[in-house]
């Protein structure tokens, strides 16, 4: 694929992408983002648009994303961090680990950190603090 081609068919993709995960939107509105450059004839990415490429794309970019939160939280006087262990759809035990803070007058909530958990017994939760701190 050459330079100009990747510029006008992934890049919209990984902008949207990125968008979606800045601004702590579901990345299944990904593909309605890209809606209007298939109006505009271009649909070379369109095959990239499903579930599992959109995940990729977000492995792909997720150091960048981590980067930005990480120096916004490292300007802040106080962060409010909450811990949840719920259940997913696929009646997995997952432990959420999400930040409050006030970045330039902006209120935020990020989501820092989604882990698998074995249960959701409280000495379980424990560890996996203990073991990603």
């Amino acid at each position: 694929m050459e330079q100009n081609e990747l510029n006008t068919t992934l890049m919209p993709l990984f902008k949207a992408v990125y968008f979606t995960a800045k601004n702590d939107l579901a990345l299944f509105i990904t593909p309605k983002l890209c809606e209007p450059l298939s109006s505009l004839g271009i649909t070379k990415f369109n095959h990239y648009t499903d579930r599992h490429s959109v995940h990729d794309i977000l492995e792909c970019i997720s150091d960048t994303i981590r980067t930005d939160i990480i120096q916004e939280l490292s300007s802040c006087n106080c962060i409010g961090l909450m811990i949840d262990e719920t259940t997913n759809i696929c009646n997995k035990k997952i432990l959420t680990i999400n930040s409050k803070y006030f970045y330039k007058g902006e209120k935020k909530f990020k989501i820092l950190g989604v882990v698998e958990l074995e249960n959701g017994e409280a000495s379980t939760v424990y560890q996996m603090l203990k073991k990603n701190s």
